[in-house]
C-alpha cells in the first residue's frame, strides 16, 4: 500500500520539481498496488486470528472467527467496495480546492483576460497579429 502512494504520489512530484518533466499519465496505474495492499490487509484482519496471550478470549469466540473465515471473502470484498467509496469521496473533496487553487495561480499570472495555447513545435501568433 505505501509502496502504491510513493509511487504513485511522491515520485510524480519530485520528477515534476527536479527534473522539469510531467510523467505520462499512464504513470497513475502505480495505484494499483495501494489497491492491492488494501485488500491483503483486510484479508489480514478479517481471517487472520490466532490465541494470542488470552486464549480464553479466543476460544470464547471460536465459533464468531471460524464463521468470520467462512464469510471472509464475501466480509472482503464489502470492506473493499467501502474503502474504494471512501477514496473517491476524498478524491472528490480534494479536487475542488486544487483545481481552484490552480486557477487562481494562472490568474495571477495572467494580467491579461486571454490566453493562446500551443504546442512549442507551432508557429504562435504574434503580438501585432493579435493587436490588428
Amino acid at each position: 500500500m505505501v509502496l502504491g502512494l510513493l509511487l504513485g504520489y511522491v515520485v510524480p512530484s519530485i520528477v515534476i520539481n527536479k527534473l522539469n518533466y510531467r510523467l505520462p499519465s499512464i504513470w497513475s496505474i502505480t495505484y494499483i498496488f495501494s489497491a492491492v495492499g488494501i485488500y491483503m490487509i483486510m484479508t489480514y484482519v478479517v481471517v487472520h486470528a490466532k490465541r494470542g496471550k488470552h486464549p480464553e478470549k479466543y476460544y470464547k469466540n471460536i465459533i464468531s472467527t471460524s464463521m468470520m473465515r467462512f464469510m471472509g471473502k464475501q466480509t472482503v470484498k464489502n470492506m473493499c467496495v467501502i474503502a474504494f467509496l471512501i477514496e473517491g469521496a476524498l478524491f472528490a473533496v480534494f479536487y475542488v480546492p486544487n483545481m481552484v487553487t490552480g486557477i487562481n495561480e494562472n490568474i495571477k499570472k495572467n494580467p491579461i483576460d486571454y490566453t493562446f495555447t500551443y504546442n512549442q513545435s507551432v508557429n504562435q501568433i504574434s503580438k501585432k497579429e493579435i493587436e490588428q
